[in-house]
C-alpha cells in the first residue's frame, strides 16, 4: 500500500501502550469504587460518575484497539468482519474526538472471511476517518453489511446529512489490494467484496 496516510500505524502504536494503560485504569476503577461507597455529597457523587464514564470510554477504547491489531502468530487472513466494522468505527471517532457522530449498524448474521486482515483494518480506519473528518454529523451514520453466498459481501455506509460527494480516492488501491470494487455517491458509498471471501 502506497497512501502516505497509514491510520493503522497509529492504531499499533497505541496497542504498545495498552498495557500500561489498563494498569493505570484499573487503579481508577478500583478507588472510584471504594468512593462512590464513601461520598455522599450530591455534587461529588456527579464528578465521580464523570471520572467512571470516561474511564469506561477508555477500556472500550483499549478494547478495540486489542481485536484490531494483528498479533504475532494470528492469522493474518482470517476477520470477523462485523466486529472489525464496529471497532473501526469506535477507534475512527476516537480519533476525530471533536466529532460526535453516532453510527447505526445493520448487520445480516455474522461471519468469518477471508480477506488481508491489515489491508482491511486500513481501509475501514481510512474510510470511517474520511467520512468523521469533513464535516460534523447531525444524523447517524447507516452502516450495513450484508453477506450474500451468490453476490459476495456488501459494505455500505450512508451519511444522510451530507449532499457533498467526498474524495474517496485514497480508498481505491486499499479496495483493489482487497479485489474488491467500490461505488460513491453523494451521501454513500459502497464497497462489494467478492463471494470467494466468504469462509465456508
Amino acid at each position: 500500500m502506497t497512501h502516505p496516510d497509514r491510520p493503522l500505524l497509529y492504531i499499533n502504536a497505541m496497542r504498545g501502550l495498552s498495557h500500561e494503560l489498563r494498569n493505570a485504569l484499573t487503579a481508577v476503577s478500583g478507588f472510584s469504587d471504594l468512593l462512590q461507597v464513601r461520598i455522599q455529597d450530591d455534587t461529588d457523587r456527579f464528578m465521580l460518575k464523570q471520572v467512571q464514564d470516561a474511564a469506561a470510554r477508555i477500556h472500550t477504547m483499549l478494547d478495540a484497539v486489542a481485536r484490531f491489531t494483528v498479533r504475532p502468530g494470528q492469522s493474518a487472513t482470517q476477520i470477523e468482519l462485523s466486529q472489525s466494522v464496529k471497532d473501526a468505527w469506535e477507534l475512527a471517532v476516537w480519533q476525530h474526538r471533536g466529532n460526535m457522530a453516532t453510527a447505526i449498524f445493520d448487520f445480516t448474521p455474522s461471519q468469518t472471511v477471508r480477506l488481508d486482515v491489515i489491508v482491511c483494518h486500513e481501509l475501514l480506519l481510512f474510510l470511517f476517518g474520511a467520512i468523521l473528518g469533513v464535516a460534523l454529523h447531525t444524523s447517524p451514520v447507516r452502516i450495513t453489511l450484508v453477506f450474500d453466498a451468490q453476490n459476495g459481501i456488501v459494505l455500505s455506509v450512508l451519511w444522510v446529512d451530507s449532499e457533498e460527494t467526498q474524495d474517496f480516492s485514497g480508498l481505491l488501491g486499499m479496495v483493489t489490494e482487497l479485489g474488491a470494487e467500490m461505488t460513491v455517491e453523494a451521501g454513500r458509498l459502497e464497497i462489494l467484496f467478492p463471494r470467494n471471501c466468504l469462509s465456508t
